[in-house]
């Protein structure tokens, strides 16, 4: 279990929208007035993130090993 600190958020305001990738390789779509929250580091059996308001797009990293899980 990962501690609150471990976590990163990026907020958009609304008006904006953002891209990013996570370390896995995994490409995100944020649009206005969304909050997402991932670790630092995923797991060595799953990768979490958490869609905490609004609305995001994923283009997922393929790994059989390591699914991927949106909260």
């Amino acid at each position: 279990v990962l501690q609150p600190d471990a976590w990163q958020v990026r907020a958009v305001p609304a008006g904006q929208k953002l891209s990013l990738t996570l370390p896995d390789g995994t490409r995100i779509k944020l649009n206005a007035n969304t909050e997402l929250a991932f670790p630092q580091a995923f797991s060595d059996s799953l990768r979490v993130v958490e869609v905490r308001k609004g609305e995001a797009f994923f283009e997922v990293a393929e790994d059989p090993s390591k699914p991927f899980v949106v909260r």
